[in-house]
């Protein structure tokens, strides 16, 4: 409560302040936030400022000596009493006095500019007025910096929040999947599908909400890169084709010819917003058309999104971005996708804005700085070749011994996960039996002949990882010291997966669980051979020389390949992470785990399928974790 008290306390400091504020963005100067005497000072409305160049508030003969100035200003601690003037929308100029300070948060750094009217006052006046800029920069930085910890407080309880979200929300979603595979027809069928997409809704609502507080915290850092604007954005079309026949709207493309094909920006989070107004766009239209433009206007893209749908109200228009705090979009969403995209468009130099007639149809409008740029070296095409060709001739080998039926013992609290689990290992022809807890698990095992056992980390009176401990004493008898144990957790992060391995787990089930994962780690158990941790046995060449009987030299080649393919795309996923792109991560990690299997590379296989997990669950700390984990192991994969 305290930490919101100081965030409420900074805003209103911030907005009832005698001199005007501007908040202005490091890395492309451009103002993402302003007080009310800075727009009564310039004549305009506050939202008429975000998103304007800081140097476009100054006359033209100031603005090549202010930019300068500017600039020189990040690496000092801010200015007091500079001169000069500023320009309002009519023409009029304004002489001031300006006061800076510069602010860094989340290693992002930022310039407060405080301005007061000149009015050639005496000399003491104007001392006067000095003490008091500074006392306002004192007083602002200070309750900055609480409003900064209050935001990174409330991120923290967000992301906890969601992961406690995420476990009914497995449940729902696993009853789904085994409700999808029966045989059902008419009304039951419906409703069997109705529950599945209510599930997914909800959870992409848990997403929207940790990706705003991400955004709200600036703990979404921007990258800039080669993109193809016209491949970024068919690929958003493609997202939402079958949503699209299902509401029979038309989706149009309308490139102008004169725009470059490959642009310099942060392509992931210009993704993010398309997908956000696509989307918004298709809930409120239904046998309309919706369309995406970009054109290019002066040195800027400017790209727009307009349907025919519903439309919004005059009275719902000043309040469409305010997420959380406007509550449902006039489409039928949250409003979250709407914020986040308005924040991310002011982050990277723009400003989203919106025009709409109720019961005609919307338009939603940005323009971004994105200079033309050269396409991007690519992979030599013998790389993808070969690679393709050890694909062909070896993935076949990775997994020859399936293994048998298993008797499994599953350790779980949740009665819904249980009878989710039990559904899907029953399905994949296995014998499964279901245990409250770790106390119960060890009776079981004492009593009971099992193959492997499936454990929840979180359980009442005795935890999976001190049930695994014991089992690993002994407690449940001799045979089973070594019984291949797999934890399931929806919390995939480094930690976790280290307290697996020291408790002494085999590997890991991310939630929600699926046939399939359950299927991998029971594959990987046999496969590898049940593996002392779930890294699998550091890399030798004696393995992949075997597999091509012998040829030592086409076994280096191969592998040659593999750490070239595998560098690239670390180096791709780690710009994923960057932008939060989580499935582009999932894209990769699956093609480094192909690849790993073919050159016969436990450890890299094991570490590619927990990426791919951690990308699932939008663990982006434990991605980037593993990536510099799979970059080591890359180092030492070599055949002298």
């Amino acid at each position: 409560m305290l930490k919101t008290s100081h965030q409420g306390l900074y805003r209103n400091l911030f907005k009832s302040a005698k001199v005007a504020i501007f908040v202005v963005e490091g890395e492309h100067g451009v103002v993402i936030d302003s007080n009310v005497r800075a727009a009564e000072l310039m004549g305009v409305r506050r939202e008429d400022l975000i998103g304007k160049f800081v140097v476009d508030l100054f006359p033209a003969d100031l603005r090549p000596p202010v930019k300068d100035t500017l600039e020189d200003l990040w690496d000092e601690d801010g200015v007091c009493g500079y001169g000069c003037r500023l320009l309002t929308p009519t023409g009029a100029e304004v002489p001031v006095r300006l006061a800076t300070s510069v602010v860094v948060q989340d290693d992002l750094a930022y310039l407060a500019i405080f301005a007061r009217p000149d009015d050639a006052r005496s000399d003491e006046d104007q001392v006067r007025l000095q003490e008091e800029l500074r006392k306002a920069i004192e007083t602002a930085n200070r309750h900055a910096d609480e409003a900064r910890r209050a935001v990174e407080g409330k991120a923290r309880f967000v992301t906890q929040l969601t992961h406690e979200l995420r476990t009914p929300l497995n449940g729902l979603i696993g009853m789904s999947a085994l409700l999808s595979e029966m045989d059902l027809e008419g009304e039951a069928r419906r409703t069997a599908d109705n529950v599945a997409a209510s599930a997914q809704s909800l959870l992409d609502l848990v997403n929207d909400v940790l990706d705003f507080a991400r955004v709200e915290a600036g703990k979404a850092p921007l990258r800039r890169s080669p993109f193809h604007l016209e491949d970024l954005l068919r690929g958003v079309l493609g997202t939402f084709a079958a949503q699209a026949v299902d509401q029979e709207v038309r989706c149009e493309l309308q490139l102008d010819r004169e725009l470059a094909p490959w642009l310099l920006g942060d392509g992931g989070r210009l993704r993010q917003v398309m997908v956000n107004l696509l989307g918004n766009a298709l809930r409120g239209t239904s046998g309309g058309t919706v369309t995406i433009e970009a054109v290019p206007v002066d040195d800027r893209v400017r790209i727009s999104v307009t349907d025919t749908g519903c439309g919004i109200a005059d009275a719902d228009l000043g309040r469409i971005f305010e997420g959380s705090e406007g509550g449902k979009s006039p489409s039928g969403g949250t409003g979250l996708g709407l914020a986040i995209s308005r924040d991310l468009v002011a982050r990277m130099g723009g400003q989203l804005e919106v025009t709409s007639r109720e019961g005609w149809g919307s338009t939603f409008t940005f323009s971004l700085e994105l200079p033309a740029t050269v396409e991007p070296a690519v992979p030599q095409p013998g790389v993808a070749q070969l690679r393709d060709r050890a694909v062909e001739e070896f993935a076949a080998s990775a997994f020859a011994d399936k293994p048998r039926n298993l008797r499994i013992l599953l350790a779980e609290d949740n009665k819904v996960n249980q009878t989710v689990a039990l559904g899907m290992m029953r399905k994949l022809g296995h014998e499964g039996t279901a245990v409250d807890d770790g106390r119960h698990a060890l009776m079981a095992l004492a009593s009971g002949d099992y193959d492997v056992v499936f454990m929840d980390l979180q359980m009442p009176e005795l935890g999976g990882l001190e049930t695994t401990r014991r089992i690993r004493a002994g407690e449940a008898g001799e045979r089973y010291r070594d019984i291949p144990i797999v934890a399931m957790t929806g919390h995939a992060t480094r930690r976790d997966r280290q307290a697996c391995i020291e408790a002494g787990m085999n590997g890991y089930v991310a939630k929600p669980i699926s046939s399939e994962r359950i299927d991998e780690a029971i594959d990987q158990l046999s496969t590898f051979g049940g593996v002392e941790d779930s890294r699998g046995a550091p890399f030798t060449p004696v393995k992949l020389i075997s597999q091509m009987n012998g040829d030592t030299d086409l076994a280096a080649e191969i592998l040659g390949v593999f750490r070239e393919d595998t560098a690239a795309r670390l180096t791709r996923i780690a710009d994923a992470l960057c932008n939060y792109a989580f499935e582009a991560v999932v894209h990769e990690a699956r093609a480094i785990e192909g690849g790993a299997l073919n050159v016969c590379a436990e450890i890299m296989v094991n570490l590619s399928r927990e990426l791919l997990r951690a990308a699932e669950q939008k663990e982006n700390e434990s991605a980037e974790a593993l990536v510099a984990e799979m970059r080591g192991e890359l180092t030492g994969m070599v055949i002298d």
